[in-house]
C-alpha cells in the first residue's frame, strides 16, 4: 500500500517537528507554566507483584469507581481479567473473539465504565503488514468482538486508532483519517449497537490545515450524570506558520461526538508540548504530556452545561510539585481516585509518583519499579503496569 500525498506531506512535517525535542524559550502558551510547588517528603509505599495466570502477561489497565480491568496476551491470544477489591485477585473475563485478526490481537486500549468494557485490540497482518484493529464491548461478566466492515477502521486512508473511552452508554474512539486534505485529521468513530461509525471532521477544528497538522492521542468523557457527556480529545499540533515548526498541546471538546468542536490550546513554555494522555469524571478531565523535555499536567473542566452554569470550558496548568516538575522526563501518565488524582511522571532511569488531594495538596510516594506503561487507581488501590528486565508485571499498592 503507497502512502498518499497527505500522508507524505504529514511525514514531511513531523520528521522537521522532531528536530524540536530540546525546550525552545520565549514561546510560551495563553499562560505558560506555573512555578513549581516545593518539594514534599515522599511516603513509603510497597509494591506487590499480582501474578497472571501462567502464560499471560499484562499490556494495559483501565478503571472505573466500580470495576478495574487488566487487557493481557498470551500464546493463545488477547486475554482479560477483572481485579478484585483487595487489589490483589485476578479473575477471568471470558472473551468471545469472531474475526480472523482478533485472535492474534494485542489489547491497545481499554475503557471501562460500570461494568461495562469497550475495548481495541491490534494485529499486525495482511501484504504489507500494516495494523489490523479489532473492536470488542461487553461486560466484566464477557467481551466480544464485533467485526467491522475492513474500511471502518483500514484501507488507504486510514492513520490509525489513539484511543477509546466509554460513558453514559457511549462508546467513541478517535484516530487519524486522511480526508483529501493537507495533512491527517483528527477522526471519532461512535459505536452504535455493534456497528461504529466515523464522523465528519472536515471544516471542523480536527481538520489539519497547510499550517497546523493535527495529531490526536487520547479521548475521554465527562459531565454530570444525568447530562449528555462532553466528548474530551487530547493531542497537539504542528504548528507551519513561523520560520520552524513548533509542535503545540491542544484539547477539543464537543458535547456530542458529531460536534460542533471546539478548540482549546493548552498553556505550555516551549515550542515542543503535547498532550499525550487524559482521564476524565464527571467535573472534568486531568491531561497529561510533556513541555519541552518536563512532564505536564493540565485540568479541563466544563460548565457549558446548565449544571455548571454556563460557564464554559476552562483550562488550566497544574504545577507539579518541585523535584518533579524539572526533572527530564519521557511522558507521564494519570489516573483518579475519587477527588484525588496521581500522576506517574515517567524518567529515563526511573519513575516518580504524585499525588494530589482534593485541597490541591501533593504528595509524593515511593514509585513503582520499572518503566511504568499504565495506571490506575480505586479506593485507595493502586495497580500499574511496568517493564523492568524485558518482563512486564501487574504490581499493586494500597495507599493508606
Amino acid at each position: 500500500m503507497t502512502a498518499g500525498p497527505a500522508t507524505a506531506r504529514l511525514l514531511a512535517a513531523v520528521t522537521a517537528a522532531a528536530a524540536l525535542a530540546a525546550p525552545a524559550a520565549g514561546l510560551a502558551g495563553c499562560s505558560g507554566s506555573p512555578a513549581p510547588e516545593p518539594a514534599p517528603t515522599a511516603r513509603p509505599l510497597t509494591w506487590t507483584p499480582v501474578p497472571l495466570p501462567r502464560g499471560n502477561v499484562p499490556l494495559t489497565l483501565a478503571d472505573s469507581t466500580s470495576a478495574v480491568v487488566v487487557g493481557a496476551t498470551a500464546s493463545t491470544g488477547p486475554t482479560l481479567w477483572s481485579l478484585g477489591p483487595d487489589g490483589r485477585t485476578v479473575a477471568s473475563v471470558p472473551l468471545s473473539p469472531h474475526s480472523t485478526y482478533a485472535f492474534p490481537a494485542r489489547w491497545a486500549y481499554l475503557a471501562v465504565d460500570g461494568q461495562h468494557v469497550v475495548g481495541v485490540g491490534r494485529a499486525i497482518g495482511g501484504a504489507h503488514g500494516l495494523p489490523r484493529w479489532t473492536v470488542w464491548d461487553g461486560s466484566t461478566s464477557g467481551v466480544q468482538e464485533r467485526p467491522q466492515p475492513f474500511e471502518t477502521f483500514g484501507g488507504p486512508r486510514a492513520g490509525g486508532l489513539a484511543g477509546v473511552a466509554t460513558g453514559a452508554g457511549r462508546d467513541v474512539a478517535v484516530g487519524a483519517w486522511d480526508d483529501g486534505g493537507p495533512g491527517l485529521d483528527g477522526a471519532v468513530w461512535l459505536r452504535t449497537s455493534g456497528r461504529w461509525d466515523r464522523l465528519p471532521s472536515a471544516g471542523t477544528p480536527l481538520a489539519s490545515t497547510s499550517t497546523d497538522l493535527v495529531q490526536v492521542a487520547s479521548v475521554g468523557l465527562t459531565g454530570p450524570p444525568g447530562d449528555a457527556p462532553v466528548v474530551v480529545v487530547a493531542g497537539a499540533t504542528t504548528d507551519l506558520s513561523g520560520s520552524a515548526p513548533a509542535q503545540r498541546p491542544v484539547a477539543w471538546t464537543s458535547p456530542d461526538p458529531r460536534g460542533p468542536w471546539q478548540r482549546h490550546d493548552l498553556p505550555a513554555t516551549t515550542a515542543a508540548a503535547r498532550a499525550t494522555g487524559s482521564t476524565c469524571d464527571v467535573t472534568g478531565c486531568w491531561l497529561v504530556g510533556t513541555d519541552g523535555d518536563v512532564a505536564a499536567l493540565w485540568h479541563l473542566t466544563d460548565g457549558s452545561g446548565p449544571a455548571g452554569g454556563g460557564r464554559g470550558v476552562a483550562v488550566e496548568r497544574v504545577p507539579l510539585p518541585g523535584t518533579v516538575a524539572g526533572t527530564p522526563s519521557t511522558g507521564a501518565l494519570v489516573a483518579l481516585d475519587g477527588a484525588t488524582t496521581w500522576v506517574v511522571v515517567r524518567g529515563h532511569s526511573a519513575a516518580a509518583l504524585v499525588h494530589r488531594d482534593g485541597a490541591g495538596t501533593w504528595s509524593v510516594w515511593t514509585a513503582p519499579p520499572g518503566d511504568v506503561q499504565a495506571l490506575s487507581a480505586r479506593s485507595g488501590h493502586l495497580a500499574v503496569v511496568a517493564a523492568a528486565g524485558g518482563t512486564r508485571r501487574l504490581l499493586v499498592a494500597a495507599a493508606r
